[in-house]
């Protein structure tokens, strides 16, 4: 039911007309976060199923909190433009926290079935795939750009 919530973000984004914001990552993120957390809740009930819905929540809420100081205006924004791609670097670490949490089911004293490994591990690679490609493209290349630009200048 939480992961359902989660949708009101993409909902807030088109009514606040950022739908640059909704991308496929946004989509594939929340959609396949819904699925799986569905289907581990459902069909492996119990605290293995439960730590990957709780790192996302928290990793939700400190997301939100960016978003809702870089909503209260312009003296909010030096802050929030300092901190913004320490938010997905969180994301980063939750998805390695979730591979070794997952990576758990082939330990032998792990009474999970390994189709919650065979469920979860691509989709955790998938997205940490994915918000690393939104890192290096927002991050790593513009920074590029810049340095690229300034050194230009030089000649």
């Amino acid at each position: 039911m939480l992961k359902l919530v989660e949708f009101a973000e993409t909902a807030f984004f088109i009514l606040r007309k950022k739908t640059k914001q909704v991308s496929g990552l946004h989509v594939y993120h929340h959609a396949s976060t819904f699925i799986l957390a569905w289907a581990a809740v459902k069909f492996f009930p119990g605290g293995m199923a439960s730590f990957p819905i709780l790192v996302n929540s928290v990793v939700h809420i400190i997301m939100y909190a960016y978003y809702q100081l870089s909503s209260m205006g312009p003296k909010y924004h030096k802050f929030t433009l300092k901190y913004k791609k320490y938010v997905t670097i969180i994301q980063l670490i939750q998805f390695g926290i979730l591979v070794l949490h997952t990576l758990q089911v082939l330990s032998s004293s792990c009474s999970m079935p390994n189709a919650y490994l065979y469920g979860m591990l691509p989709d955790i690679i998938v997205l940490f795939y994915l918000f690393y490609k939104f890192y290096r493209n927002t991050y790593i290349a513009k920074k590029k750009n810049v340095e690229l630009k300034s050194t230009e200048k030089i000649k």
